[in-house]
């Protein structure tokens, strides 16, 4: 396994959207820096070069140029589908192709934060107050 880190852009096998069609997809790495062990999954939301006008809510455009952007080394438009969230192995990443620029990063972070928490369950969830343990309310 290549390492990788929240924000990266990789190459991975996975599913579509609609949970078919495994092939080798780009998509943005959503595990953080903190959680990742080699052998846990990673979870990932998928990058998509089939746009319609106007995108929607759930999609974040990417920088991309041609021949090749220099951070996100995207040579085509294309966007993060926040909806489209899946764990992956480790092993299922190919390697790292780029990077999501930070203002896009954040984005990408808060339209994928309830995606993410479907798949992962509510304790996923951080605090808003990262030094407060989670049940610190007595919830």
């Amino acid at each position: 396994m290549c390492a990788v880190r929240f924000g990266d852009i990789v190459l991975v096998e996975m599913l579509d959207p609609q949970g078919r069609n495994p092939k080798v997809r780009r998509a943005v790495v959503l595990t953080t820096n903190r959680q990742p062990e080699q052998s846990e999954p990673i979870v990932v939301a998928g990058i998509t070069g089939t746009l319609q006008p106007p995108l929607g809510q759930k999609f974040v455009e990417l920088p991309w140029q041609n021949p090749r952007h220099p951070k996100t080394r995207l040579r085509k438009r294309c966007a993060v589908m926040c909806s489209w969230i899946a764990v992956v192995d480790p092993a299922a990443i190919i390697r790292v192709s780029g990077r999501v620029p930070g203002r896009h990063l954040i984005t990408v972070a808060e339209k994928t934060r309830e995606a993410v928490a479907r798949v992962l369950g509510p304790d996923w969830l951080e605090p808003e107050d990262g030094n407060k343990p989670p049940d610190a309310d007595g919830c």
